[in-house]
């Protein structure tokens, strides 16, 4: 798997739209996610392992419901898309939360998208 790009909001300790793309470093084969305790390494892997399989990383930290920025307004649109290749295809993987009136939700309910991303610019879609 070849990450290409990645794109969330109201994630983690991310209020505001994050967009990282990972194209910018193919050149060199290799690349690193480094960086200082609370400089959001994790919130970058969380994200990618929500979007491919609805949980975190390490699996302890929660669902995507309690993954929502602390921060973020109830008008604002918790998403995370990863964008990546495998074999010569590329994939796209969306999910976000919506808000609801269910009280057994906590306010929030989690969708998702998934599919694959083809030349003539459909996508399959699963929900």
């Amino acid at each position: 798997m070849i990450p290409l790009s990645l794109r969330f909001a109201a994630f983690g300790p991310y209020e505001k739209e994050q967009y990282i793309d990972f194209t910018l470093f193919r050149q060199d084969g290799l690349f690193l996610i480094s960086g200082p305790t609370g400089a959001g390494k994790t919130a970058i892997l969380d994200a990618m392992t929500y979007a491919l399989f609805g949980r975190s990383s390490g699996g302890g930290r929660g669902s995507f419901v309690s993954m929502r920025c602390q921060y973020a307004g109830q008008d604002v649109q918790t998403f995370v898309e990863f964008t990546f290749e495998h074999k010569g295809k590329r994939y796209q993987f969306y999910r976000y939360l919506r808000p609801t009136r269910r009280k057994d939700l906590d306010g929030f309910e989690e969708m998702a998208r998934a599919g694959e991303l083809r030349e003539d610019g459909v996508a399959r879609l699963q929900q």
